[in-house]
């Protein structure tokens, strides 16, 4: 990791004017150099070179000169240095560029303002131009010639006396002094007409500290595939880069632009990337006129590899000349220049736009070429290609981007079919046929059938199937391949149609590739297939898709539940936490949070010391949500203590889950006295455990909400954002309400440490039960409506109705457990199934022999077994997180909120 971290150097109140304002000019450029990048600007930077930052465009002919000045007490009239100095810099450019016909604009920008009249020193003028600017009046731009001109006078004049007094240099300074005497008005207003003024008003703190959070905000809209974790380590590497252009002494040496952060941002990537990067800048320096099989096999895959990411796509034109190369020559063989056509189409293809087709019109004679033959090839790899480009062509014919006639697309689609039926039918290993029945499926779906629409899908699985049955006989085919397309067929569908009734055939099916992953191709591949297809469904965003997500969270921890797999286990666990919270499930999430912390706790592997505040970032997440905010600041401050130990980069200013965080525990602090005044001695005790981190972070949170307006929104939004009371961990009974399809379940309870850790284990593993309902559970037949259960400690585990006039009224009592024996652990997790099985019973239309079927078969089909028992059991994590003097030292029993 790069040792810089800027944002701190932003709050150095320590730094010298003069080093804030280099570092202002060099972060200054990286942001200019970020915002090209990310606009697809070709213009070329130059940082420290002719100004603070000159751009060039030389297609366009657009020359851009900035000065950048920070201060922190000073303002700027036409008396200032800076500006006489920039004024009369600006002119000699102006009038040397003008010469050479460029587009010339010129920017003073400062972080300060204008300063206040005062005598003859113009300010009000220059107020009036930078209000004025972009639609000056011909009054206004004269009267600012006025004030200009004599200052550029001045500046010439003094140049011109100590020139002409040089012997060598006497007549061309005479030669030029002329000319400029001879300079018309219309030069002058066109001078004028080019200058901009950026006067930010802010101190000189606030202006690094903006251009910094800009900088990393346009990292995070790079096309490139960096993490957040990366950012940091992006953000140094370009700012090292800016620097060191500054000190090169050949000005060409200086240029940042789009290719040269391109070759940064891949030399930062993985071996692949790398290795691309070296290529690219290989072929950039070639003479490309040595033509070898070798040669084009080195062009063929870097073009491939450009094509297949999104990021690498401004490099698509220059692999499809080199490739056009090949294709011009007379004597290469024909089947490789078969394969630079298929290249060369799908690099055209590459989006011009976010979501359209590059256009094919005028390249009908390659396509045709290319199909021209296609009997010939008959591998599965060709075949395979053909496919591809078909299913390409018919889209860009669709949407008018090729000419061709629908009778030669349909000749083409009956042409590929028949060969593909032929080789079906010829002697071929079990290998080769299984990926010409994956190509038999896909051309089905993506020819026959235009959209995935019920009752025209018949086809495509049972062609599927076929490789199921082969599966035994084959040594190669990689069935995890499958599973991804499959995945990626429910993913279209999931975004863009409704994934209830179109996807469910797929769905069933992959469940049964999964089964065949495992043993095929291990744990790693079929987590992480389970993974990729969790996230397809967090995309699609409503409450449905989220809880199937979930599903495939669990699965793919399950998988993981093994030494050298503990990391995605963990990330597993969390995704679980991070996505039943929104859900309303914060019981759930606190338990798979702290699942989490479980495992990372007691791993011997330091990657995982840092998931330790993860962990406690999802635990705190739930108790926030669920309205526990005295439990949450408790979280909030071990969260603290594991970053500061783990994980301290996470403690930037740019992590923004970290802000958040930070702007949560200022509003619990703030908000705890309000709600319970009699805590207020306790909390600012408690304030003071975050020694200086408080005064630093936390407490301008605070000041932020007693700014009129702030604290009613806020409060607002924290009544948006939690799903229960807020501070119901306060008090002597604690009452928990959350909704179950769309009706209240509310469980009270004594607000000791003991009956604490076993009602939150006992609602924890309800609502995992009721996330599956939602899902999976028409078969239980349950009526909806609402629940209440009291709770208790007792030696023994019982779930009866209360007799209050209703059936939905309840008394559990659970015991205290810590067992570490696995055998006593699933024995207690086994009675409070049952005690949840009973009271989901009685909700339910089914005789009570036809619901304990139903909902065994519910508790087996969906592996519960697995979800509601993770690592641990619930009440021995808490025990181990909150001992019993933490609980006990805000003497939470003795107040009362409500």
């Amino acid at each position: 990791m790069e040792p810089i971290s800027l944002h701190i150097f932003a709050k150095n109140r320590d730094a010298t004017a003069v080093e804030k304002g280099y570092e202002y000019q060099r972060i200054s450029t990286l942001l200019q150099w970020l915002y090209n990048k990310v606009n697809k600007i070709p213009e070329d930077i130059y940082y420290d070179y002719g100004d603070d930052i000159f751009g060039n465009d030389e297609k366009l002919r657009q020359r851009d000169f900035r000065q950048l000045k920070l201060y922190d007490s000073k303002s700027f009239s036409f008396a200032s240095e800076e500006v006489k100095k920039a004024l009369a810099h600006f002119f000699l450019l102006f009038w040397q560029q003008r010469q050479q016909g460029h587009e010339l604009s010129f920017v003073f920008e400062t972080n300060s303002g204008v300063a206040e009249k005062r005598e003859d020193n113009g300010a009000e003028l220059l107020s009036e131009w930078h209000k004025g600017q972009g639609s000056m009046s011909a009054d206004l731009i004269q009267r600012c010639i006025a004030q200009c001109k004599p200052i550029v006078d001045a500046y010439v004049e003094s140049q011109y006396k100590r020139l002409v007094a040089q012997k060598d240099t006497a007549d061309k300074a005479k030669e030029e002094k002329g000319k400029y005497d001879a300079l018309g008005n219309d030069v002058w207003e066109d001078f004028i007409s080019r200058i901009t003024w950026i006067f930010d008003g802010v101190s000189s703190d606030e202006a690094l500290e903006k251009v910094i959070s800009n900088a990393y905000s346009l990292i995070d809209e790079l096309p490139f595939p960096i993490g957040k974790e990366q950012r940091d380590n992006v953000f140094a590497r370009l700012y090292r880069e800016v620097g060191s252009k500054s000190t090169e002494d050949d000005p060409a040496n200086r240029c940042l632009n789009a290719d040269s952060m391109d070759n940064i941002l891949l030399s930062m990537g993985d071996n692949k990337d790398q290795n691309y990067k070296e290529v690219y800048e290989k072929w950039q320096g070639d003479d490309h006129q040595l033509h070898t099989i070798g040669r084009f096999y080195e062009i063929l895959n870097s073009a491939k590899y450009c094509r297949q990411r999104s990021y690498l796509k401004d490099h698509a034109k220059f692999w499809k000349a080199l490739l056009q190369d090949y294709l011009n020559l007379e004597d290469f063989p024909i089947t490789v220049k078969r394969q630079a056509l298929y290249e060369v189409i799908l690099l055209t293809l590459i989006p011009t736009l976010d979501m359209d087709f590059g256009s094919l019109i005028g390249m009908e004679p390659s396509v045709e070429d290319f199909f021209k033959d296609l009997e010939r090839y008959d591998t599965s790899r060709d075949l395979e290609d053909t496919l591809n480009l078909l299913t390409y062509i018919i889209t860009s014919q669709r949407i008018k981007n090729i000419n061709l006639s629908d009778e030669y697309i349909n000749q083409l689609v009956q042409r590929f079919d028949t060969l593909l039926a032929d080789k079906l039918n010829s002697d071929i290993s079990p290998d080769e046929k299984c990926r010409l029945w994956e190509l038999q499926g896909f051309f089905h779906l993506n020819l026959v059938n235009s959209k995935l629409r019920e009752g025209k899908i018949e086809s495509v699985i049972p062609t599927f199937r076929h490789i199921i049955d082969l599966l035994p006989q084959t040594s190669f085919y990689p069935i995890s391949q499958l599973s991804r397309r499959v995945k990626d067929i429910i993913e279209i569908n999931v975004r863009f149609g409704s994934p209830d009734t179109n996807v469910q055939p797929f769905e069933d099916f992959q469940e049964e590739i999964d089964e065949l992953i495992l043993p095929r191709e291990g744990p790693l591949s079929a987590g992480q297939t389970l993974i990729e297809r969790g996230v397809s469904y967090l995309e699609h965003g409503d409450r449905n898709s989220h809880i199937k997500a979930i599903n495939y969270f669990h699965k793919a921890k399950i998988l993981s539940y093994q030494d050298d797999l503990l990391e995605r286990f963990v990330l597993s666990c969390l995704n679980i936490s991070q996505f039943y919270t929104p859900l309303g499930y914060t019981f759930a999430a606190k338990y798979y949070g702290l699942s989490a912390y479980w495992v990372s706790r007691h791993s011997t592997d330091p990657n995982l010391f840092k998931r330790l505040s993860q962990a406690l970032a999802m635990i705190r997440y739930a108790d926030f949500t669920q309205g526990a905010w005295l439990t949450a600041s408790y979280d909030f401050y071990e969260e603290l203590d594991y970053k500061f130990q783990f994980d301290p980069d996470s403690l930037s200013d740019g992590d923004q889950p970290w802000l958040e965080a930070i702007t949560e525990i200022g509003c619990m602090l703030h908000f705890i006295p309000k709600m319970c005044p009699a805590m207020s001695v306790f909390i600012e005790f408690f304030k003071t455990r975050f020694g200086q981190f408080y005064t630093d972070e936390i407490k301008p949170c605070i000041d932020e909400l007693l700014v009129d307006g702030n604290e009613a929104k806020m409060e607002a939004i924290n009544a948006q954002r939690t799903t229960d009371r807020l501070l119901n961990d306060v008090g002597a009974e604690r009452v928990i309400t959350w909704e179950f399809l769309k009706t209240k379940w509310q469980v009270r309870f004594v607000n000791d440490y003991i009956t604490n850790a076993v009602a939150e284990e006992f609602i924890a593993l309800l609502q995992v039960i009721q996330a599956e309902i939602e899902l999976n559970g028409a078969s239980l037949a349950l009526n909806v409506v609402p629940v209440f259960i009291e709770l208790k400690v007792d030696d023994q585990y019982a779930a009866g109705k209360k007799q209050s006039g209703t059936d939905n009224h309840w008394r559990v009592a659970s015991m205290k457990h810590s067992s570490t024996v696995s055998e006593e652990v699933n024995a207690h997790y086994q009675h409070l199934a049952s005690m949840a099985a009973a009271i989901f019973r009685s909700l339910s239309t089914l005789s009570k022999e036809d619901f304990a079927k139903a909902f065994n078969e519910f508790i087996l089909k969906n592996g519960l077994d697995k979800k509601t028992l993770t690592v641990n059991s619930c009440q021995r994590i808490y025990y181990h997180l909150v001992d019993q003097a933490k609980f006990d030292e805000p003497q939470r029993t003795a107040y009362s909120v409500y």
